[in-house]
């Protein structure tokens, strides 16, 4: 009989991350124009991608400023609507 392995459920920073690239995307950047437009590396925004590692505070603050439509409450915890009412 195969073991039974526990399945856990998405951490906070996969859903963050998930978010954050959303509204990269909804915003209109890819990769390479959010790492220039933020003035990050490609890498910062591919490890963000992938899970390896959330955004940092500094990078979602640049994102809100620089489109002060996007709501910070979705952004950071999912609650409401990613654009503001």
């Amino acid at each position: 009989m195969a073991k039974r392995i526990p399945t856990k459920p998405a951490s906070p920073q996969a859903d963050l991350n998930t978010r954050f690239m959303q509204a990269l995307e909804a915003v209109g950047h890819t990769g390479y124009s959010a790492a220039k437009h933020f003035s990050t590396s490609e890498a910062v925004i591919s490890n963000i991608r992938h899970g390896k590692n959330p955004p940092n505070v500094l990078l979602v603050q640049a994102l809100l400023l620089a489109y002060p439509s996007l709501s910070a409450d979705w952004l950071l915890t999912g609650r409401g609507a990613m654009v503001k009412a």
